[in-house]
């Protein structure tokens, strides 16, 4: 009677069954074997990853340190609150020469012909510009800092007031206060980046309480200033002159005085002047990362603030509330 023959499959090692070194690498294949990869290979491949990170991190230009003087959040207490006085000048500014034209619509219906209501436009359309501007000058705050996009705004809404005193037809009026109105929300849009870039939670809430006063106390003095201005032998022509003197006065001093504080730009312009000192071209910002900030253009521009001027609308609370 032939014999049975038992095959059975051989045991693992009882090596395997044993508890490995924490610091071991174990790797199972497909045929259900684990081996054990040496702690050095598993350190050297550790170390392969980091390395590179590393030399990322140290490429990259920031402050140096929380009390780096450099810091918006860092000046000197009395220049933050200069700067914001002059803010709030500017404010005051805009919003004086949105309403300053309301006291002139009866005398320029009659000298063009149409009725004061028809003028009104002249007040309701520089208002539209207010609404269409934020969508502009928000994102441009963001690609290339606050101090440009605030001052470009001031000087041509400046420009704007010239054609306006001096216009022979209603369509010049009609047309210079729109784009008046839109150059003007430079300030309503920018202003408010600007107090949070410099203050903390405490102070800029009273910062933000002088820039909300300013945003009241421009339209109510506009109509009072006007009125003067109109029924005197200067004539209502002289109430856009006035602007447009102050105006230009608020962009002149504002530029000597207001500096840029958007963090983003700040660290640029410290990465600019890293590379030409060190010839390390490699060096530059976290910001400049973004390719929309290497290359910005038009529709990025528009497309950005039309996407986020949307997406905070709808995400708002108060926006349903009062739909």
């Amino acid at each position: 009677m032939a014999s049975k023959e038992t095959q059975t499959s051989p045991s693992p090692p009882s090596t395997r069954e044993e508890a490995h070194d924490s610091a071991s690498l174990r790797t199972m294949f497909d045929d259900g074997d684990t081996y054990d990869v040496p702690d050095s290979l598993e350190s050297n491949i550790g170390s392969a990853q980091k390395e590179p990170d590393k030399e990322k991190e140290s490429l990259i230009v920031d402050w140096d340190g929380p009390n780096d003087p450099d810091m918006p959040k860092n000046f000197p207490t009395w220049r933050k609150w200069v700067i914001t006085m002059m803010l709030g000048q500017m404010t005051i500014c805009v919003t004086f020469g949105s309403s300053v034209f309301s006291t002139a619509t009866k005398q320029t219906g009659k000298k063009f012909g149409v009725s004061s209501e028809v003028m009104v436009l002249g007040v309701s359309l520089f208002v539209l510009g207010f609404a269409f501007g934020p969508i502009i000058f928000g994102p441009l705050s963001e690609l290339y800092g606050c101090k440009r996009p605030l001052f470009v705004g001031m000087f041509v809404f400046a420009i704007f007031q010239i054609p306006v005193a001096v216009a022979q037809n209603l369509q010049t009026i009609f047309i210079c206060r729109f784009f008046g109105g839109l150059f003007a929300s430079a300030p309503l849009a920018i202003v408010s980046g600007i107090l949070a870039d410099m203050f903390g939670p405490v102070e800029r809430g009273i910062a933000m309480a002088i820039f909300a006063a300013a945003t009241f106390i421009g339209p109510v003095a506009g109509p009072i200033v006007g009125g003067f201005v109109t029924i005197s032998y200067l004539g209502w022509r002289w109430a856009e002159y006035i602007t447009a003197i102050w105006a230009f006065a608020m962009t002149g001093i504002g530029v000597l005085i207001i500096s840029e504080t958007f963090e983003g730009t700040l660290l640029q312009q410290r990465a600019r002047k890293l590379r030409t000192k060190t010839k390390n071209w490699a060096l530059h910002a976290k910001v400049e990362e973004n390719v929309l900030i290497r290359s910005p253009s038009k529709k990025s521009v528009a497309g950005m603030g039309a996407l986020e001027h949307c997406r905070l609308s709808l995400s708002s609370v108060v926006f349903f509330a009062l739909v």
